[in-house]
């Protein structure tokens, strides 16, 4: 009999002992719109009453279908209104533009960049514009135009609803279902259905139920028992998703016999939570209410799923994930991590290097050495084997589920990212050579970028050679100032936004007072920049692109580097030093002020006159 106090209670010790992974997957939900949303009305009626500088911010609601804006252009489209629609869109683009937010020094602002075009394009609806346009030209009929793109809209909406929004609460469903009964659990449960490869099998399971549901309004109390009857299916998938649609439906209906009306009554239970969620805006859901829900929900499913086992319902031998709800047999998980225990003797009888001194304080705290050799290899190797070796003694012990019975496999699967070859210390010559191939493909980048875009080459950078030393610094940096928190990428990622921003601010900010008061970048008009010296666009792309550096690019020409001959590769280095060091020089004297640097970006901030401050417009 179902103890719904016992449940409650078990679901407040489980929150508090995940809160954190529980919170982000929560926010993760919010975001792709699976789940959690229901605070976003009110928030949106908040945002619009903030004012900045004696106005409302005025930010725009996003719903299914796009901005409160973008679906007035959506109905234009459906109507044959296009030139009504064209209109909106170009009212709203110069009203963003028009209309600059700035709170606290960061500017809430449409008019410049990748991220603040993609923003000003969703928020004024431009971009269901340019996929009509592209229709039409495609079709050579308005009217067959209009038809092909409401069935693509409807398409997309669609397959993004099942195939992402969906099938991610199954991925969240797996990562409470383990948080009731283990101690550890690790984010990438969150991509588990893409490691077992059942991603499109889940999909489907959720399409058909979708299916179900839908046919099930046209009678009159079809829907709300039907729900109830189907409810279990993310459960069922999360917990074995190889199951077949069909099979994950009628075992959820089984399941389900004699306990719709007791779940109708758990949920109503939550009543008092949900009303204070409303007087609070939704605040006390975000941060303790969905998630307990979620957590009871977990333990409601193992109290039904119980009960199919004890009285074998049809299809419960599908549910065989039983180390989810208990710990396995001792002998059985020996036997499946039986060799854990040479792992840890060759660990034992590892004699792993230990620096003193300087040495030791760059190798321990930086994680870099002067040269790679023989006793770096060996330090690698145990390095890498202990990182797997805490994740197998986790396991084992119980404290974490264990991967290896995992009834979906029929072996552990050893893939690259588990070999943790990033936890490596890097030697001088190899952050040297990583500093100058950054550098070189930073300046290629946005040499490309401007090439394309604007169809001439802007030289980037305040000296004259092929490299941009805030790529390659950047990602040192990242790579030695970071290095404690490598084994954290979440950690990783926060800490390298931060980092780089910093670094660009006082490096933008030390430039212009040393330069005569020119401004060699300027992030006026992007979105979200503080001052024009950063922007949210920067700072995204530099965290992104230092993740991927740190866990695959550097490690990469690493590899390479170990293979070069020493003596060739000190000489390289040295060479590169040298030409690097005479630019620089050069570059103090006699900066390059040409084409493509301060003249490019004034030339932008003059025809839209934009007031920027001291900027060289000569």
């Amino acid at each position: 009999m179902l103890n719904r106090k016992e449940i409650k209670k078990n679901s407040k010790s489980r929150l508090k002992k995940h809160y954190k992974l529980f919170f982000l997957v929560m926010v993760l939900a919010a975001l792709i719109g699976t789940s959690f949303t229901a605070p976003l009305d009110e928030w949106h009626f908040l945002l619009n009453n903030v004012k900045a500088d004696g106005e409302p911010i005025g930010l725009s609601r996003i719903s299914s279908i796009g901005t409160d804006e973008a679906y007035d252009v959506f109905k234009d489209i459906i109507n044959g209104n296009i030139a009504n629609g064209k209109i909106k869109t170009i009212e709203r683009t110069k009203e963003n533009q028009k209309n600059k937010k700035v709170i606290m020094g960061v500017e809430l602002g449409y008019n410049r960049g990748v991220l603040a075009g993609a923003v000003n394009s969703i928020t004024s609806g431009a971009w269901y514009i340019t996929a009509y346009n592209a229709i039409k030209n495609l079709a050579g009929s308005p009217g067959i135009a209009t038809s092909i793109f409401i069935l693509l809209s409807l398409l997309l909406i669609a397959l993004f609803y099942i195939f992402i929004e969906e099938t991610f609460r199954v991925a969240m469903n797996r990562v409470y279902l383990e948080g009731q009964f283990y101690d550890v659990i690790h984010i990438n449960k969150l991509v588990f259905i893409l490691k077992v490869k059942k991603w499109i099998n889940v999909s489907l399971g959720l399409l058909l139920k979708n299916i179900f549901m839908f046919l099930w309004i046209f009678t009159i109390v079809g829907p709300i028992i039907k729900f109830f009857s189907y409810s279990m299916v993310p459960y069922i998938l999360a917990e074995n998703p190889g199951v077949k649609p069909l099979q994950a439906i009628r075992l959820s209906k089984n399941m389900m016999k004699g306990h719709k009306w007791e779940l109708f009554k758990f949920e109503l239970s939550f009543i008092g939570w949900d009303l204070l969620g409303y007087i609070t805006l939704g605040l006390t859901d975000i941060f303790f209410t969905y998630n307990y829900k979620e957590c009871a929900l977990a333990e409601y499913y193992a109290y039904v799923r119980a009960c199919a086992k004890e009285n074998a319902v049809e299809g419960c031998e599908l549910l065989k994930d039983d180390y989810l709800f208990e710990l396995a047999p001792l002998d059985v998980v020996i036997k499946a991590y039986e060799d854990i225990d040479d792992i840890e003797d060759e660990l034992n009888e590892a004699v792993d290097v230990e620096y003193t001194g300087v040495k030791g304080f760059f190798a321990n705290v930086f994680g870099v050495v002067l040269h790679y050799d023989e006793n770096e290899k060996r330090h690698n190797d145990i390095v890498e084997k202990r990182a797997k070796l805490r994740i197998y003694r986790d396991e084992v012990n119980g404290l974490s589920y264990p991967s290896r019975l995992y009834p979906v496999h029929a072996k552990e699967k050893i893939s690259k990212l588990e070999t943790m070859h990033y936890l490596r210390r890097y030697s001088l010559e190899s952050l040297i050579v990583v500093f100058f191939v950054l550098s070189i493909v930073g300046w290629l980048w946005e040499v490309s970028l401007h090439l394309v875009a604007d169809g001439e080459f802007v030289n980037r950078g305040v000296n004259h050679g092929p490299w941009l030393p805030i790529y390659g610094s950047g990602v040192v940096l990242i790579v030695l100032v970071l290095n404690k928190f490598r084994d954290k990428p979440w950690l990783e990622f926060i800490t390298a936004v931060v980092l780089c921003g910093v670094v660009e601010y006082f490096t933008s900010w030390l430039m212009e007072m040393t330069k005569g008061g020119v401004k060699w970048w300027d992030y006026t008009g992007y979105f979200l920049n503080i001052n024009g010296r950063v922007c949210a666009e920067g700072l995204l792309v530099f965290g992104i692109g230092g993740i991927c550096a740190v866990y695959l690019l550097v490690p990469l020409i690493d590899n390479l580097v170990r293979k070069i001959n020493p003596t060739a590769l000190t000489v390289a280095c040295i060479v590169l030093i040298a030409a690097f060091a005479a630019d620089t020089v050069y570059s103090q004297y006699y900066p390059n002020t040409g084409k493509g640097i301060t003249d490019y970006d004034n030339a932008y901030v003059i025809e839209h006159n934009i007031d920027v401050g001291r900027v060289d417009r000569s």
